[in-house]
């Protein structure tokens, strides 16, 4: 069976993203495959890094003032595109 792999949107200290990675990831196929964030000193990212997993900032100023999460997703389909498949 391939891994389940799964990319994390985070903005803040991570905690939500520790308990993903302390009661799922590696686990039963599951892979937390990346973590992004609109906040380059998100505490989260520090935790992915630590943990091994890629990780990448996207500032809202990318996007200007039409930013929705639907752009974002839009804009960024591609680029994950790879973490979900690889």
């Amino acid at each position: 069976m391939s891994p389940f792999r799964v990319a994390v949107l985070a903005s803040g200290t991570g905690t939500n993203l520790q308990a993903i990675l302390d009661q799922v990831h590696g686990r039963d196929g599951i892979e937390v495959a990346c973590v992004a964030s609109n906040k380059p000193s998100a505490l989260a990212l520090r935790r992915a890094a630590d943990a091994g997993i890629e990780t990448g900032v996207f500032e809202r100023e990318e996007f200007g003032w039409s930013f929705s999460p639907a752009t974002w997703s839009c804009s960024r389909r591609r680029s994950w595109r790879g973490f979900a498949t690889a």
